[in-house]
């Protein structure tokens, strides 16, 4: 006897037999329960322009017409950045992370620390945002020495291939060693 571990089990690869075992009894239990039914039951019960928790690990959100006709407008926007947000921040974390070697700064000073970037739609880097507030005096002067090394980097920074009709955004995370991009 095995015992094995899976996480995400319906976003995984289904050529291993016992993902298809356990997604076929997923399948079976929602059929069985008539899930899809009651699912949707219960999203029409919910008022519109709400939102809902599930469980502490979902949510469910209830879009108003004009909500809806906001997101239908910009669904275009959403898919492009969304097509081009494995490339753009990969580009980003390995060219920080090869800029940040070379400058012998120890990253363990803005560990754990994010930052959220605005860029214009011609990529330039338009405004820096702390995620958290700082505490203290020392973390104050850590937040702005962060910022300053993102400026710095981003002079030298220009990912060309993003063609956003409108600004966009991305989260830096400093980590011990890495910077990453979410």
């Amino acid at each position: 006897y095995v015992l094995k571990d899976f996480y995400g089990i319906l976003r995984l690869d289904t050529n291993y037999s016992e993902i298809k075992l356990i997604i076929n009894n997923i399948d079976s239990i929602r059929k069985e329960l008539k899930f899809n039914a009651r699912y949707d039951s219960l999203q029409k019960s919910l008022k519109p322009g709400s939102y809902y928790l599930v469980g502490g690990y979902g949510c469910i959100n209830i879009f108003t017409e004009k909500q809806h006709r906001w997101y239908n407008k910009n669904k275009p926007f959403f898919d492009y950045l969304d097509s081009i947000k494995k490339p753009l921040n990969l580009y980003l974390m390995d060219t920080l992370n090869k800029i940040i070697a070379k400058s012998n700064l120890d990253l363990k000073d803005f560990d754990y620390s994010r930052y959220q970037l605005i860029f214009s739609t011609k990529n330039k880097l338009k405004s820096i945002k702390t995620l958290s507030k700082p505490i203290d005096r020392d973390e104050r002067i850590i937040n702005r020495k962060a910022k300053r090394l993102i400026r710095r980097a981003f002079l030298r920074i220009n990912p060309n291939f993003v063609k956003s009709p409108r600004k966009y955004g991305k989260t830096i995370k400093f980590n011990s060693d890495t910077i990453t991009i979410e």
